[in-house]
């Protein structure tokens, strides 16, 4: 019998990736602007008046707090902003408040329940929200002008109506404050409700259409969104918003032309520009998507998502260095943001970098340990690092997290195969079979362990449905020629030795003929 020539030993799977009228204004408060509320109007229109100019003032207060702490002056906060920081911020209804101004005022910024700057921070990094509220403010103070301008005359109940659509909508806009509030479906019926009483009001219908884009009712967010725009049609938010839903239901020209007009009315919000590569991106055209995340970057160098995103893309570009780059500035605005890492990671693994790599899976597991690709791909690290133990610690753990993952199971089976430990390699590559039967590698590697196992038929088997799966690889033919050889069977050996030959691999073949065989 021959000596075994070349064997292509086992396969593991490679690191895989893991796999937005002209803006509301400036809502300055007042207190001169006191509506002359009269005895004998209607006790509802009373207290409406009553519980706008309380939230006018408490807002005013807390405003007025803000402005003077040092924590604001660090961070990118204009001061016709403060009214609806403040608002973002409150902790407490201020509606109807049932203590002081002053009380209220101290609560929303009480520094014992969380730092402040972290709160200002995280609110101020949500613009669309600080948007709505701006609106939402300006349009209370649009309302109480113009009751302010009836000296002391009945007001219309279109005002009024008007002043408690503005109403609900801030109580919607403070329970949409945190995107895991669980009460979408009672924000809904809020919005609804204030859509009712003033149906000529964009804010609102901008508000509720955000809802019910995220309840997936898409179609009548589209028509809410389309709205607001019939009524003012210089709103950049409308078409932000109208364009996300585009995107989300595949409709990506409309969804290019939205954001298009977006900025043309706001050429220096980063928004429209970060939503536009997105849809270039889902499209195949990173090379444009890079060009409108960069112009995003230029209107906001502070935004961490906009350099994950484009780091992305040039990592889908083949741009290795860019992407490291880019996700080093991500990680660095976002250090909680485990997915940075995770990718950071892979790109490290891919160039070699497999220390590196490791360190940013670490990082990746801290900030989320119920992540089983970040524990796959840590494993694929450790094994180039030939530290195959650890390898096997991973993909045990990423297996445990997802039972049915099974390039785990065939990444397993080929380290349990590399240790020499073939039943237990078997046992695994079983199972990515039986999950996933058109995967060639599962075949090949359980091919390699029946060789070693001297199960010649078993592996030939194997050997052969890896090569009907993967036809242009030529590992299932180098390898199962090797089993010809050991049987005698030269010609059926040749025929796999020419075979991989063409496929670009060509040594077994030039080795067999050294021996006379194959002319």
């Amino acid at each position: 019998m021959m000596r075994r020539a070349i064997r292509i030993g086992f396969t593991l799977l490679a690191l895989m990736l893991a796999p937005g009228s002209t803006p509301a204004g400036e809502p300055t408060f007042s207190t001169e602007a006191t509506v002359p509320i009269q005895p004998d109007w209607p006790a509802d229109a009373a207290r409406e008046i009553a519980g706008a100019e309380a939230t006018q003032k408490v807002l005013n207060q807390v405003a007025s707090h803000l402005e003077g702490l040092p924590a604001l002056q660090s961070m990118k906060a204009s001061t016709a902003d403060l009214p609806a920081l403040a608002a973002a911020l409150s902790s407490v209804d201020i509606r109807y408040p049932r203590e002081s101004p002053a009380a209220v005022a101290m609560a929303t910024i009480d520094e014992k329940a969380r730092p402040l700057h972290a709160r200002i921070a995280d609110r101020l990094s949500d613009t669309a929200l600080i948007e709505k509220f701006s609106a939402n403010l300006a349009r209370r103070q649009e309302m109480l002008s113009r009751l302010a301008e009836t000296r002391g005359h009945n007001p219309s109940p279109g005002l009024i109506r008007a002043l408690q659509a503005v109403a609900l909508e801030f109580a919607a806009l403070g329970m949409l404050k945190d995107d895991s509030d669980p009460h979408t479906d009672t924000i809904l019926s809020i919005l609804d409700r204030a859509v009712e009483l003033d149906p000529e009001y964009p804010g609102v219908r901008i508000t509720r259409g955000v809802v019910l884009t995220r309840l997936g009712i898409v179609e009548k967010a589209v028509s809410d969104l389309t709205r607001a725009i019939e009524i003012n049609p210089n709103d950049p938010r409308a078409y932000i918003n109208r364009g996300i839903v585009y995107r989300q239901t595949g409709q990506y020209e409309k969804a290019v032309e939205d954001c298009t007009h977006a900025i043309r009315l706001k050429p220096g919000d980063p928004r429209p520009y970060n939503n536009r590569a997105n849809v270039f991106s889902e499209t195949g055209n990173d090379e444009r998507a890079v060009e409108d995340y960069t112009r995003a970057l230029a209107c906001d160098p502070g935004d961490g998502h906009i350099y994950y995103n484009r780091a992305n893309a040039f990592t889908r570009l083949g741009r290795y260095d860019d992407a490291i780059s880019d996700f080093t500035r991500a990680v660095e605005r976002n250090p909680s943001d485990a997915r940075c890492f995770r990718n950071r990671a892979i790109l490290y693994g891919k160039i070699g970098r497999y220390d590196q790599a490791v360190n940013d899976f670490d990082r990746a597991v801290v900030l989320d340990p119920f992540h089983p690709a970040t524990y796959y791909n840590r494993g694929v690290a450790h094994f180039q690092l030939g530290k195959r133990k650890k390898a096997i610690d991973d993909y045990s753990e990423a297996i445990r997290l997802n039972p049915g993952y099974a390039d785990a199971y065939v990444n397993r089976g080929g380290t349990y195969g590399a240790l020499g430990e073939y039943d237990k390699a078997v046992a695994d590559l079983n199972r990515a079979i039986e999950i996933d039967p058109q995967d060639p590698r599962a075949y090949l590697n359980r091919a390699l362990a029946h060789h070693e196992l001297n199960k010649f038929e078993e592996a030939l088997s194997d050997y052969t449905q890896a090569a009907r799966l993967a036809p242009d690889s030529p590992l299932a033919y180098i390898n199962r020629g090797l089993i010809y050889m050991q049987l005698g069977k030269m010609e059926l050996a040749c025929r796999d030795a020419k075979k991989a030959c063409e496929l670009g691999a060509c040594e077994n073949l030039r080795q067999i003929q050294k021996k006379g065989y194959c002319r």
